[in-house]
């Protein structure tokens, strides 16, 4: 691919959605026991991620939808989400992206619900994470590797593998 050429993707193409959700860490209030989250200015985290991808596979694009409508996190969540598929699409690896998204520490953070079960690190039964920009560079190098979509994804959503095509 030519460095100065934008690859846009086909009007058709496949995709994967994930729901996920970051509730954040919850504590229990000393004087009453009620629980209350440790961070009251950072949201729940309840959102979407939509990865299209090009006809060979590898991720073209993605869309990050935040429950909260017209919320300052949802803008910016899009805003991400606009960015990192521009950056695709005009050739920039899926790994200089997600490398920079990783381990950035902000709230809410904690335990990740509907996190794929292969993500989890060690022994662990579950997904952690410092942010929510943290869980979408794991998540997509999770489902993206190398920025190709993982064979079993494509094979679970009855996928066509690019290669066999005929």
């Amino acid at each position: 691919m030519n460095p100065m050429s934008r690859r846009k993707l086909p009007n058709e193409r496949e995709a994967v959605t994930h729901h996920f959700e970051i509730p954040g860490e919850v504590q229990k209030c000393a004087e009453c026991g009620a629980e209350m989250h440790a961070f009251p200015t950072s949201p729940h985290i309840d959102a979407y991620i939509t990865g299209g991808v090009q006809e060979d596979g590898t991720l073209g694009e993605i869309f990050i939808v935040h429950s909260g409508q017209g919320t300052f996190i949802r803008g910016l969540l899009d805003a991400l989400a606009m960015s990192i598929s521009i950056a695709l699409q005009w050739g920039v690896p899926l790994e200089s992206i997600t490398s920079k998204m990783r381990r950035t520490r902000f709230g809410p953070f904690g335990k990740v619900l509907g996190a794929p079960v292969g993500m989890a690190e060690g022994n662990k039964p579950y997904v952690t994470t410092t942010s929510v920009a943290d869980y979408i560079g794991a998540y997509l190098d999770y489902r993206f590797p190398k920025g190709k979509m993982r064979p079993e994804t494509r094979e679970t959503l009855g996928m066509v593998n690019p290669d066999d095509k005929s």
